[in-house]
């Protein structure tokens, strides 16, 4: 048992010696962060597009202030992903050189103060509502950065950074959520509020539908009428329904049943008619609850893959400082979520 011990204590000090050795060391992967990053703003993009282009579609009494806020606030948005992206991009040129360098750091460093700028813009200021105290604390964080001469330093000092960038954007996309909801609901409804053409023709299409299923009813009850073995129960349940109608003899059941037909066929006929403009109002209804559904899953999917990205992130810092073979059991499980995030958000993004 002690040589099994010794044996495997000697094993790991050789796997140590060679990780040391120039072009030993497994290379650190951070394209995934880097397709990621860029898929969750390609994503994004499509996402705000469909939105602004129905806040400008909408009436101009409801074009309102937070109409216009809303667009400022996905225009900042998208800036603050693309210095996301950015910053992955200039650890994934620093890795793939493998060097260290005062350019790298301040590529990084950068990305990452245009995204903390973003947020002390006057679009997301109100919304974050980040004390000046927090803004330099951030800014503090991003100088680190600069100063930095290794790919481990530049992401040590940029995670704080990285982990509030993240947290905040996510926060910001919880805000467009309710918004685009409360936005799209209201769309919806307005198509059939009261005293709109399109609700006066719904209410008169449930007023003819109404009456139609009764006239079914009354003509049902007079086909009984000759086949019932009981006329005289089926002649009362019809005058119930049709209290108007004097049934004595067989003609008058005769000419009521051809004017309850010549009813039908009028109904028919204006039902015909109307029925078009009500279902244009619903495939509005309709339309505006779908982009208000598909809106919300893929800004819930790109909260996920902030989250994903803030353990990935700290999850490459621990590779990087490592000196023995890797435990990639972790790495591989964030990058396998990552890409399955990405996946998801390729595949719906919200149609114009």
């Amino acid at each position: 048992m002690f040589h099994l011990v010794q044996k495997k204590a000697l094993h790991r000090l050789l796997w140590g010696a060679l990780l040391l050795l120039p072009g030993c060391r497994r290379p650190l992967q951070l394209m995934p962060l880097v397709e990621t990053t860029t898929e969750l703003r390609r994503s994004l993009s499509d996402g705000f597009m469909a939105l602004n282009r129905s806040l400008t579609e909408a009436p101009p009494d409801e074009f309102t202030a937070e109409a216009r806020q809303i667009q400022a606030i996905t225009a900042a948005t998208d800036s603050a992903l693309l210095g996301l992206g950015a910053y992955a991009s200039a650890l994934n040129q620093l890795a793939a050189a493998g060097t260290t360098g005062r350019t790298n750091a301040e590529q990084a460093a950068a990305s990452l103060q245009g995204i903390v700028s973003v947020f002390a813009s006057p679009a997301l200021g109100a919304v974050l509502g980040l004390s000046t105290a927090a803004l330099s604390k951030l800014y503090g964080q991003i100088a680190q950065v600069k100063t930095a001469r290794s790919l481990q330093g530049i992401m040590a000092a940029a995670d704080p950074a990285v982990q509030t960038s993240c947290q905040q954007i996510a926060g910001i996309l919880q805000e467009i959520t309710l918004y685009s909801r409360a936005f799209y609901r209201s769309r919806s409804e307005a198509v059939t509020a009261p005293g709109t053409l399109a609700r006066q023709l719904l209410d008169y299409e449930f007023f003819l539908k109404k009456e139609q299923q009764l006239l079914i009813e009354k003509l049902a009850l007079l086909a009984e009428l000759n086949t019932s073995a009981r006329p005289a129960e089926a002649l009362a349940r019809l005058q119930r329904l049709d209290s108007t109608a004097r049934l004595r003899t067989a003609a008058e059941v005769e000419l009521r049943l051809q004017q309850l037909l010549k009813r039908s066929k009028q109904l028919d006929e204006e039902l015909a008619r109307i029925s078009p403009a009500g279902a244009e109002a619903r495939r509005q209804q309709a339309d505006f609850i779908r982009k208000e559904t598909e809106l919300a899953a893929l800004l819930a999917r790109s909260q996920q893959t902030l989250a994903a990205l803030q353990k990935a992130h700290q999850a490459l810092q621990q590779q990087l400082g490592e000196r023995i073979p890797p435990n990639f059991g972790v790495l591989a499980e964030l990058t396998h979520d990552l890409n399955a995030l990405r996946s998801q958000l390729r595949q719906q993004t919200p149609v114009p």
